[in-house]
């Protein structure tokens, strides 16, 4: 998930003043939350009328752009720039805390520490029978796939015999190595 999002796109884009406008959501009911703080942030923006018409537009075009399209689970960040004709929704299947965030650029702070932290990684669990690959994304697995070996023990009695049978397995053990390389 976190890695569909492009940070070096969004960190470079700037607009005039103080006209973007970055909102997470924890959750759906979350924007009811964050009202208060859309109060206290036109408050704080009345003597700048610019930047109070920015928030102003921004903060409706969110609420259009929720209304059409409402989210019934999970957590959304949100940017938006009027100046820029500029939107963009994410939707994210961690959760987050509720943010508003007025500034020149697009807030990625958190975007960012979650892409840090939830980094996407293989996990391979073999043993001589099989073989089990999974990919986890976002912190959830992504796709799996199997890989059977049916490779044989060590021979335990000694002999002339023995060797011919460590190197047949170390043979099989090899290309077993070589298909489980090439799933991944």
């Amino acid at each position: 998930m976190f890695d569909r999002i492009d940070l070096r796109e969004l960190a470079q884009i700037t607009a005039p003043d103080r006209a973007f406008l970055s909102i997470y959501l924890s959750g759906p009911k979350s924007m009811a939350s964050i009202e208060k703080r859309v109060k206290h942030t036109e408050a704080m923006l009345r003597d700048n009328k610019d930047e109070a018409l920015y928030f102003a537009e921004n903060i409706e075009a969110i609420r259009r752009y929720l209304g059409k399209n409402p989210f019934e689970s999970g957590s959304m960040c949100i940017f938006s720039c009027w100046v820029l004709d500029y939107l963009v929704a994410y939707p994210l299947n961690v959760t987050v805390q509720d943010l508003l965030w007025v500034d020149s650029s697009p807030y990625i702070r958190p975007l960012a520490e979650l892409q840090d932290e939830y980094e996407n990684f293989a996990v391979v669990a073999a043993d001589n029978n099989m073989a089990k690959i999974c990919l986890v994304t976002s912190a959830k697995v992504d796709s799996e796939d199997k890989v059977s070996g049916n490779i044989k023990n060590h021979v335990k009695k000694g002999g002339w015999s023995q060797r011919r049978y460590e190197r047949r397995r170390d043979k099989q053990l090899l290309q077993y190595a070589k298909e489980i390389a090439e799933k991944l």
